[in-house]
């Protein structure tokens, strides 16, 4: 298999390992899997055209963690026309926020 392939492969992987708990726990929630190449912010926008709402993770790495969220955050933040709810990773003392997209809540 070539390097490209099956980066491929264990990242589909590692994706299915971290959402199968949630599928279990919400079994009527809808989840469309896919791992895309950068740009990230750009390829979000494109694939949730039409979605109900958008959910991100933020790891906190910012220039000051816990205060400002990362790029790709605050970019579908702000730009996204559904609402968009911005969660923090596992072990995160950050609480979940949710942001205004046009016709988003708020």
């Amino acid at each position: 298999m070539r390097r490209s392939a099956r980066r491929a492969h264990e990242e589909a992987t590692l994706l299915r390992e971290v959402l199968d708990p949630f599928r279990q726990k919400f079994p009527t929630v809808a989840v469309t899997e896919r791992v895309h190449r950068p740009p990230a912010a750009r390829t979000l926008m494109s694939e949730a055209t039409g979605a109900r709402a958008i959910v991100v993770g933020s790891r906190g790495r910012g220039a000051i963690s816990g205060l400002v969220l990362g790029s790709v955050s605050q970019a579908v933040l702000h730009r996204a026309a559904s609402p968009v709810f911005v969660v923090p990773v596992l072990g995160s003392r950050r609480t979940a926020t949710y942001g205004r997209g046009a016709g988003g809540l708020g």
